[in-house]
C-alpha cells in the first residue's frame, strides 16, 4: 500500500507535497530567513472509534492581521480493523476476492489518500443447489476482524494560494475525510451477497507556519503579553543600541495601531514590563507589538500577541474519559480560544508531555497518546497563552 497526494482544485492550484513529520520544509521560511511560528489545532475523526464512512475535520482559520502565511501542514494518523462476510448465492463454489479500502482526505487545494489491497481466499463456499439439500456444507464465510491500518500517517503541506484559509474568519477550515472501497471477485463470479464492516478512528492535526508583515526586530526578545482581570502584562527584553526609540503599540483590529509607551533611548537595555487595562479599549480583542526605529530610520517590529478579553475567567475544565486508555478529551465550561498549551504532569511535579493545540471558540478537544502513559495519577495543566488563564484537572491512566 502506499499513500498518495493529488492536485485537487485548479482554482486554488495549490501545491501539495510529502512532509516528513514534525520538519519545516525548505519553502516555509520567513523572507529574513528567520524560522516562523507556528498556530496548531487538532481535530479528531470521531469522538470514538466508529464504524460511520465519513468525518467532516473543522480547523480555525489563519487571522492574516497577524501576519504573513507562509505554508501549512496536515498531518494524521488513522487506524482502521475491517471485516468481511460474504455468502455464496450461486452454483460455484470456489470463490477468490480482493479487498480494496481507500481512506482520503480532501479540502482546499488538497486530497491525499492512501490504498489498502489484499486477497481474500480461496474459500471453498458450496453451492446451495445441491449440497443444501444433503443438510451439509457452507456457503457463508467471515475474515476478520482484521487490523487494515495502525496509525497510519497522512501528511501533507501546502505552500501557495492560502485564501481558503484565512478569510472569512468567522466560518472554520472543513476537512472531509471518507472511506471508500469494496470487494471484488477475481474467481466465483458474481452471485454472491457482501458486507464489510470497518471500525475507524483517528485524528488531524493543521499547522500555519506565519512570519510578521514586517522585518523583525533583533534588539527585542522573548515579547510576551498575558491578561488577568482585564490587565494585560507585557514584557520584554532589549538591547541597547544608541539612538533607537522602541514603541510599545496596541491595536483593536490588527491594522492600525497606537503607541502607548515610549521606552527611554537611554539605558534602555534588560528586561522591561509594561500593563495596559483592557477594559479602557471597548475591544474585546487586542493586539500587541513593539516598534523599533533605529538610529538610520529603519523600522522593525515584533512579532504581533494578540488577547481575547472575554476569556480571561472562562469555567473548569473536565478530562473524558477517565481514566483514559490512549487518548482523552478536554472540555471547558464555555467557548475558548487562542493557543492553549497542554502539560501532562507527573506526581514527582515533573512534565511528561507538553502540546500546543489551536482553539477557535471551542469547548472540547480530543487529546491522543502517541506513546501510552505508565498507569496511575498525572495532573492536566492547560494554559491559554493569549489570555493567561491556568486549568487544573487529575487524569487518571489504565
Amino acid at each position: 500500500m502506499k499513500t498518495k497526494f493529488y492536485l485537487y482544485g485548479c482554482a486554488l492550484g495549490a501545491a501539495v507535497l510529502l512532509s516528513a513529520p514534525g520538519k519545516v520544509f525548505s519553502q516555509c521560511s520567513c523572507p529574513s530567513g528567520a524560522t516562523p511560528s507556528q498556530i496548531s489545532s487538532w481535530a479528531s475523526l470521531y469522538p470514538n472509534p466508529t464504524t460511520a464512512t465519513t468525518s467532516v475535520l473543522n480547523f480555525p482559520k489563519f487571522d492574516p492581521s497577524i501576519g504573513q502565511l507562509q505554508c501549512i501542514t496536515i498531518k494524521g494518523k488513522i487506524s482502521a480493523v475491517s471485516q468481511v462476510n460474504i455468502t455464496n448465492n450461486g452454483e460455484t463454489s470456489e470463490f477468490l476476492l480482493k479487498r480494496s479500502l481507500v481512506p482520503s482526505v480532501s479540502g482546499p487545494g488538497l486530497f491525499m489518500f492512501d490504498e489498502f489491497d489484499d486477497i481474500l481466499g480461496p474459500d471453498s463456499l458450496f453451492s446451495q443447489r445441491w449440497i443444501d439439500s444433503l443438510g451439509y456444507g457452507s456457503k457463508s464465510i467471515t475474515h476478520g476482524p482484521d487490523s487494515i491500518y495502525t496509525n497510519l500517517d497522512l501528511n501533507a503541506n501546502i505552500t501557495t494560494n492560502f485564501a481558503a484559509y484565512s478569510t472569512n474568519l468567522g466560518t472554520p477550515v472543513q476537512l472531509n475525510y471518507q472511506m471508500n472501497g469494496g470487494l471484488t471477485t477475481l474467481q466465483g463470479g458474481i452471485n454472491f451477497t457482501q458486507t464489510i464492516i470497518t471500525t475507524q478512528s483517528g485524528a488531524f492535526n493543521l499547522v500555519y507556519f506565519w512570519c510578521p508583515q514586517a522585518p523583525l526586530a533583533t534588539n527585542i526578545k522573548n515579547f510576551n503579553a498575558s491578561m488577568n482581570d482585564n490587565v494585560v502584562n507585557i514584557q520584554w527584553q532589549s538591547e541597547s543600541r544608541s539612538g533607537s526609540v522602541v514603541e510599545l503599540q496596541v491595536s483593536t483590529d490588527g491594522k492600525n495601531y497606537t503607541s502607548i509607551y515610549v521606552q527611554p533611548t537611554t539605558g534602555n537595555a534588560g528586561n522591561h514590563q509594561y500593563t495596559y487595562d483592557a477594559a479602557k479599549s471597548g475591544s474585546s480583542v487586542l493586539y500587541f507589538r513593539i516598534k523599533n526605529t533605529d538610529a538610520s530610520g529603519k523600522v522593525t517590529y515584533t512579532a504581533i500577541k494578540k488577547i481575547t478579553r472575554e476569556l480571561a475567567n472562562t469555567g473548569e475544565m473536565g478530562i473524558f474519559p477517565n481514566p483514559a486508555l490512549d487518548r482523552f478529551t478536554l472540555k471547558f465550561g464555555k467557548e475558548v480560544e487562542g493557543n492553549l498549551s497542554v502539560d501532562v504532569i507527573n506526581l514527582t511535579g515533573q512534565v511528561v508531555l507538553n502540546r500546543t493545540i489551536r482553539l477557535n471558540k471551542n469547548i472540547s478537544v480530543p487529546f491522543e497518546l502517541a506513546t501510552p502513559l505508565a498507569k496511575g495519577m498525572y495532573y492536566i495543566r492547560a494554559t491559554n497563552r493569549e489570555t493567561g488563564v491556568s486549568y487544573v484537572n487529575k487524569l487518571f491512566m489504565q
